[in-house]
């Protein structure tokens, strides 16, 4: 009987060690997560947050009369952290949003740019470098839609600048002075009717300086031209390159490229 009352003795002992140490490592987690509450470094503190109720999970039972005082402790400090970043996260996504909204107008201005073809191509570029300086100072849109904005902004871009690659220009003096621009051909070509240049004297100036001029050929070369309207300048270029080739213009009505009807005058 004796040695029966020893071995409880001793087992509540060891049971009541165990909890002491126990309530001795649950305090010491306690402060370690009161000293994170102020973090603002969201991703690191939440990882190291989530480690600590991994360990508070595996620890025993502190004495009875501490548990629950640690356990509401511990997970206040834990609350404090995880209010702060939801509040940051829920401010970031706003801004994220008025991000987005501005990106997308930034896009729209571009996209406008490049579909313009009346305007001076020096002017176009100067106003889309000021569009990307914009940029540049706007944050981040959301994840998912970031990626997508920019492949439509960074589009919108080559091609204005391609444009410019492919630009003819034309002096100021065969315009009457009115213009002074870098143009693609569609857009040359409304600005002469309106100018009332003559179009063989433009393309005499636009035409390439080097090699032999062959009857026929196109004043500008196929290979510079690209785009919705490659057929349209090729033919438009053909047909002032024909008058320029015979030194007649054409009656109205009839296209320089065929041929006056033949009989008695």
């Amino acid at each position: 009987m004796t040695r029966f009352f020893e071995k409880r003795k001793a087992f509540w002992a060891e049971r009541d060690s165990d909890r002491a140490q126990n309530q001795t490592r649950k305090e010491e987690l306690c402060v370690r997560v009161e000293r994170l509450r102020s973090s603002q470094d969201w991703k690191a503190t939440s990882e190291l947050l989530k480690q600590y109720q991994a360990e508070w999970k595996e620890i025993g039972p502190a004495p009875k009369e501490q548990n629950e005082a640690l356990w509401q402790r511990f997970r206040a400090a834990c609350d404090v952290f995880f209010e702060k970043r939801k509040v940051a996260f829920e401010k970031l996504d706003e801004e994220r949003q008025g991000n987005l909204k501005k990106k997308e107008a930034l896009v729209e201005k571009a996209a406008n740019l490049a579909a313009r073809e009346d305007i001076d191509q020096d002017a176009a570029e100067s106003e889309l470098k000021q569009i990307q300086q914009d940029w540049k100072h706007i944050g981040p849109a959301p994840r998912e839609q970031n990626e997508a904005l920019w492949q439509r902004f960074r589009a919108a871009c080559d091609q204005v600048f391609q444009r410019g690659r492919e630009a003819i220009e034309i002096p100021p003096e065969l315009l009457g002075g009115k213009f002074s621009n870098k143009l693609p051909l569609s857009g040359l070509l409304a600005q002469m009717q309106e100018g009332g240049a003559a179009p063989e004297a433009v393309a005499a100036k636009a035409a390439p300086k080097s090699g032999p001029h062959k009857p026929g050929a196109s004043a500008v070369s196929p290979s510079t031209i690209s785009g919705a309207w490659e057929q349209e300048a090729n033919s438009q270029w053909g047909e002032i390159d024909d008058i320029i080739t015979s030194g007649q213009t054409p009656p109205p009505g009839q296209s320089s490229g065929s041929k006056p009807e033949s009989g008695n005058s």
